[in-house]
């Protein structure tokens, strides 16, 4: 049986996310993994749209809160839990570049988040991270 040493999940605060990050807090407890909640936003409209940049230092506030909750929600007995926000020109690129660079063993993320009509078009973040992980990708409906 493989030791998962570090856990990832990776959230857009969608109810499949949150389902997510319960099952890896689960896990983390059961491995004594240390857990790490990830939400990652796309920048590249930041630089050609000012009132966008506003929008998403607004923005920003809030998904800081709402990871600083997720993170209180999930505690409970994961002895190493930590919480980032990072954005980039690439969701995908993001939750698998910092998986890679902070040798994660598994990411955990909903199935289905919020830009459902998107992903019925150009597939799903979850589908894409799942193909070029460099990891286990479990995920969660």
């Amino acid at each position: 049986m493989t030791t998962l040493k570090h856990i990832l999940v990776a959230t857009d605060f969608s109810d499949t996310a949150e389902a997510a990050a319960e099952i890896a807090r689960v896990q983390a407890n059961a491995m004594g993994a240390r857990l790490t909640l990830l939400h990652a936003y796309p920048t590249a409209m930041d630089a050609l749209d000012r009132g966008y940049s506003e929008k998403r230092m607004e923005i920003g506030h809030e998904v800081h809160e709402a990871i600083g909750k997720l993170k209180d929600r999930v505690s409970g007995e994961v002895k190493d839990l930590h919480a980032e926000v990072m954005g980039g020109d690439n969701i995908v690129r993001c939750i698998c570049d910092f998986a890679q660079k902070n040798e994660v063993d598994l990411i955990v993320m909903g199935a289905e988040g919020h830009s459902r009509v998107k992903d019925m078009l150009i597939g799903s973040t979850a589908e894409r991270v799942a193909r070029h992980a460099p990891c286990s990708v479990l995920l969660v409906r």
